[in-house]
C-alpha cells in the first residue's frame, strides 16, 4: 500500500479505503505466535524442499490445522512453500 502511494498509484481516498478493507481482514485472521511448538516443528523434516522462514510459516499452519476442524487454505507467492503446503495436505492458492 505504501509503495502504491509513493508511486502515485493510490490517492488518499484509495489509501483510506484500502486500509479500511485490510483492517477488516486483519480482525478475521487467526494470528499465531512463533513459540517453541512452532519452532520445534519447523526444525523437523518436510516432504519437499523448504526455506527456514517458510518452514516456520508452514509449521504454524500445520498446528492451526491440528487445532481447528475447518479447512485451511494456504496462500503464498512462494512456489516452494505452496508445494510444501500441498504436500502437507493443504488446499493451496497462489
Amino acid at each position: 500500500m505504501d509503495r502504491l502511494r509513493l508511486l502515485d498509484l493510490l490517492d488518499d481516498k484509495g489509501t483510506a479505503n484500502l486500509r479500511k478493507s485490510l483492517f477488516s481482514l486483519f480482525r478475521r485472521i487467526e494470528w499465531v505466535s512463533i513459540n517453541e511448538s512452532v519452532l520445534q516443528l519447523a526444525e523437523g523434516s518436510f516432504p519437499t524442499k523448504i526455506a527456514s522462514l517458510d518452514a516456520i510459516h508452514l509449521s504454524s499452519a500445520i498446528l492451526l490445522k491440528r487445532k481447528y476442524p475447518f479447512e485451511i487454505v494456504f496462500t503464498s507467492h512462494e512456489q516452494e512453500l505452496l508445494v510444501a503446503a500441498q504436500a502437507a495436505g493443504f488446499d493451496v492458492r497462489g
